[in-house]
């Protein structure tokens, strides 16, 4: 039981504690938004609602670090030596604390408990089938990064032909086009006034350097999880599924598909951080919305199946701490 465990139970108490005080922090925007638009625009929009704001995902991603912290620190733990003779060894003293042999998972602390004990909380995290919990990049990109490019990725990115991305053969089950209108219509929502479609020719050097790396970054990530989701599938028809039914056994497991890899919302979160770094170092007139270095700007027949992957998303999966900064 969870108050048996009292870091355990910390940790979920401090981590509804956080939620509240999140969902009542983004309620004012959350509301405009609703006075703002349709009901069926915002279901468009934000099919997840207002879970799926960067500081709820923000608050989402702290806590699961935390409980990825305490589970490394309970692996690492050194196992007390004790002597065959000495009289502790024996009786119930001796027996293990449930926490070492009852292992929690985040996931399940942090959204599937909250049915039980908090059920308000619960109906809006339910929504959240997207983790924005990725596999942070290193070293994660940054302005300083970007200074130490190579000459020749510079080269490349001034170079009018660049090299021919790679085509990935999924077969997908969401509309494209929906999805790409739906991701770049919330991102607008997020930064309302701002220009939205700055062209890529048009960039600063910094976010054309940005984006010339992301496009290598993406494709190495887009290239790990169309690997993993085949060896999914294929697992699943070893054990005598139909291709159909492995499909869809796959898309129970996750929701979103192959984009679901940590690898992709890793970079999707590193590289969002990375353009508002560099937005906030530039002349306004200069901004370019992350939405669009990441995905309007791949908005071209040479990367239609990138975009058929990453169209996948119901919401952007980028956090944002309390004090404003991305997470990367």
């Amino acid at each position: 039981m969870l108050e048996d465990d009292e870091e355990v139970a910390a940790l979920y108490h401090a981590w509804c504690d956080d939620l509240r005080a999140t969902f009542d922090e983004v309620e004012p925007w959350w509301q405009e938004l609703r006075a703002r638009e349709s009901a069926s625009a915002l279901r468009e929009r934000w099919p997840a609602g207002v879970a799926s704001h960067p500081r709820v995902l923000g608050a989402y991603v702290e806590h699961h670090r935390r409980c990825e912290r305490l589970l490394a620190k309970r692996r690492g733990a050194p196992v007390v030596a004790v002597s065959f003779t000495d009289d502790d060894a024996w009786g119930v003293a001796a027996e293990p604390e449930p926490r070492t042999l009852l292992p929690f998972v985040p996931q399940q602390l942090l959204i599937d408990r909250l049915q039980v004990e908090e059920p308000a909380l619960f109906q809006k995290m339910i929504h959240l089938l997207l983790s924005p919990v990725g596999r942070g990049l290193d070293p994660a990109p940054s302005l300083e990064g970007l200074g130490m490019a190579t000459r020749s990725a510079a080269a490349g990115i001034m170079g009018a032909a660049p090299p021919k991305p790679r085509s990935f053969e999924l077969e997908l089950r969401h509309g494209v086009d929906r999805g790409v209108a739906r991701l770049l219509a919330a991102a607008a929502d997020l930064a309302p006034g701002a220009p939205q479609s700055t062209v890529r020719s048009s960039s600063s050097e910094a976010h054309a350097m940005a984006h010339f790396l992301y496009h290598r970054a993406l494709e190495e990530a887009l290239s790990e999880a169309e690997l993993w989701w085949t060896r999914l599938l294929f697992a699943a028809e070893d054990r005598g599924l139909s291709p159909e039914e492995a499909r869809e056994h796959g898309y129970r497991l996750h929701f979103c598909g192959p984009v679901s890899h940590p690898a992709v919302i890793g970079v999707i979160a590193g590289y969002w951080a990375l353009c508002e770094e560099i937005n906030g170092a530039l002349a306004p007139e200069q901004y370019v919305a992350p939405a669009q270095l990441l995905l309007g700007w791949l908005l071209d027949e040479r990367h239609e199946s990138w975009v058929a992957m990453l169209s996948a998303m119901p919401y952007w999966p980028v956090a944002r701490d309390r004090e404003g900064r991305w997470i990367a």
